[in-house]
């Protein structure tokens, strides 16, 4: 199931934030439930898109998390809780994707890490398919909580100028203060936690497309960092399965080809990020207040 056109992952400003909100949930766990039901050839495809929609959405619950932080919490534990129960299946598939992605010369001489790779992801393909109680128990913690998206409503005391500007300023201020604390030798787990602090920023100035003054630029450059990243990190992760799941019986000179390769463009990455990181995030965005409270102004949550 893909998004249709109307599908915005924009708040519109003409619309009660209350109402933005609870449409943009509705499709997101509708969309969720449709591609967990898939079962054919397209299930890993499916898999792939049902986490980008639980991230949109718990990126929208993280921007409006000081309206009723009991809501976030519970919101974000159901997403959470969902997105580990398909962990396993998504990163076997990434990372034969991490793979072949690599030079055709290369993973045309690795025949034996490839078959590996291929006979992981389907052994998880089966087993998803199987009846699994993780996947159920999360999937019905989800329904619940579109139960609870019915019902939501922001505070009285809690306006959308004010609501918004501190989401906004939160995220972008994680990711900062993450880039600044990296330090010279910084872990791939380190890494990985700067690219969910910037990706979530990039989905709020996405969510606030038409009332941040910053524009098109601004949010090219997040999603331009949050890819090299999230290369980053699938390559490591790939790197991990090498070194620990897979080297009992990945031949020796296959696995000794094929992680300096690996080592060696996750340096060149995190160069290139540490680049646009310094780039996007230390110079200060001002207007942000102002921007918002324009777009907002008169609406009602």
């Amino acid at each position: 199931m893909t998004d249709s056109p109307a599908m915005r992952y924009i708040l519109d400003p003409s619309t009660p934030l209350g109402e933005e909100i609870r449409r943009i949930a509705f499709e997101k766990l509708d969309g969720i439930a449709s591609d967990l039901a898939e079962t054919g050839p397209g299930r890993a495809a499916a898999v792939h898109t049902a986490r980008k929609r639980i991230k949109k959405l718990r990126g929208v619950l993280r921007l409006i998390r000081q309206g009723d932080l009991g809501f976030y919490k519970q919101g974000n534990r159901a997403l959470r809780d969902l997105a580990r129960a398909i962990a396993s299946e998504r990163a076997a598939g990434a990372r034969l994707n991490t793979f072949r992605a690599l030079p055709a010369d290369l993973v045309l001489d690795l025949p034996v890490t490839l078959a590996m790779l291929e006979e992981a992801f389907d052994a998880e393909h089966e087993r998803s398919l199987s009846s699994s109680p993780d996947i159920a128990a999360a999937l019905e913690r989800t329904a619940r909580l579109r139960a609870d998206f019915v019902a939501f409503s922001l505070p009285d005391k809690s306006g959308p100028v004010k609501l918004l500007r501190q989401g906004v300023r939160a995220s972008r201020k994680v990711a900062s203060d993450q880039f600044r604390a990296l330090g010279k030798r910084p872990s791939a787990g380190t890494l990985h936690e700067w690219r969910k602090s910037v990706k979530y920023h990039w989905m709020h100035t996405q969510l606030l497309r038409d009332a941040l003054p910053y524009g098109k630029p601004y949010r090219a450059a997040l999603k331009a960092l949050a890819d090299l990243l999230g290369e980053h990190n699938d390559l490591a992760d790939l790197e991990s399965w090498l070194r620990d799941t897979a080297s009992v019986r990945l031949p020796v000179g296959e696995r000794d080809r094929l992680l300096p390769v690996l080592v060696e463009r996750r340096a060149e990455l995190e160069t290139l990020a540490r680049d646009r990181g310094k780039a996007v995030l230390v110079i200060e965005k001002p207007g942000l207040g102002a921007a918002i409270r324009a777009a907002f102004k008169s609406r009602g949550t």
